[in-house]
């Protein structure tokens, strides 16, 4: 189909393109066209096209350490699941899980590299169910185990100095001078 559709057949019989243009030229319209439709979609469904978008955002940055179920997104929104996971993909860029576990992953690294707090307990900090799964998808988000993180961007002043716990919304509730 492709290779009927590119060849231009003059009329007075001649092919006018190889096979190889053919190609070039059907993969160069079909990217063109590609592109066209997803700006816009883009246009059409960003964020400010949905007030109710901008509600659940506003929500998962608040509680991403907590379990979001599905059914409290869709009801922010009240659109199917797949109509909203459609929508959020299209104005962020990631699904809604991605999402979330973006901001937990940004939020542990944070932890990492300014408390002394243990990795277990940043693990259900930021929402993860055991600290193995926080592990992998911490490796995998950043190259990096926890521990590797915290060495390589915190400060050694920081926790030479301090003796720092935490609650498990990441608030101070001890702090003491190793002096």
């Amino acid at each position: 189909f492709k290779l009927t559709f590119c060849v231009v057949i003059f009329y007075s019989g001649f092919i006018c393109l190889s096979a190889f243009f053919c190609q070039l030229f059907v993969e160069f319209s079909h990217n063109v066209i590609i592109e066209l439709l997803r700006k816009q979609s883009t246009q059409k469904t960003s964020s400010n096209n949905f007030p109710s978008l901008k509600k659940v955002i506003e929500y998962l940055n608040e509680n991403f350490a907590t379990n979001i179920s599905t059914k409290t997104m869709t009801e922010l929104t009240n659109y199917s699941y797949s109509r909203f996971r459609h929508i959020f993909k299209h104005a962020l860029g990631v699904s809604p899980k991605q999402y979330i576990l973006s901001k937990r992953i940004e939020h542990a690294k944070n932890l990492l590299s300014t408390t002394t707090m243990p990795i277990t307990e940043i693990a259900f900090s930021c929402g993860f169910t055991n600290s193995s799964m926080f592990t992998k998808q911490f490796i995998k988000s950043t190259s990096l185990t926890p521990s590797g993180y915290r060495k390589q961007f915190s400060s050694t002043k920081f926790f030479s100095d301090k003796q720092t716990k935490y609650n498990k919304q990441g608030d101070t509730y001890e702090t003491r001078s190793n002096n």
